[in-house]
């Protein structure tokens, strides 16, 4: 749970980043599987900044979490948060503006 320990992080996202399987041209998404981390949409953005400035090799970071409806199917939510530093930014379309550079999605499956 929370804080996040290095160790917790680095499983999640230090070990994606580090082994650089980007392609030329091609922007580099890492994706965490954060169900055991409740919040981590609103608490890790803010803890990510620091590393995307070292990552400038990945783009963005997408967190994805279970959630379960009372009343229907198990979705995802996912919050894709875009590194500002990166080489190979995300593409523009991927963003509801110019100025923000994370979303939130709800899959509905």
């Amino acid at each position: 749970m929370w804080p996040i320990t290095d160790d917790q992080f680095n499983v999640r996202f230090g070990s994606k980043a580090d082994v650089r399987t980007a392609k030329p041209h091609i922007p580099y998404l890492i994706a965490a599987d954060t169900s055991d981390l409740p919040g981590a949409d609103v608490r890790l953005p803010p803890e990510l900044e620091g590393y995307l400035q070292l990552w400038p090799h990945v783009s963005g970071v997408l967190l994805m979490m279970p959630f379960f409806a009372a009343a229907g199917p198990r979705s995802w939510r996912a919050a894709l948060i875009g590194n500002p530093h990166a080489e190979k930014p995300l593409p523009a379309d991927c963003w509801p503006s110019e100025t923000s550079k994370t979303v939130k999605i709800d899959t509905g499956f």
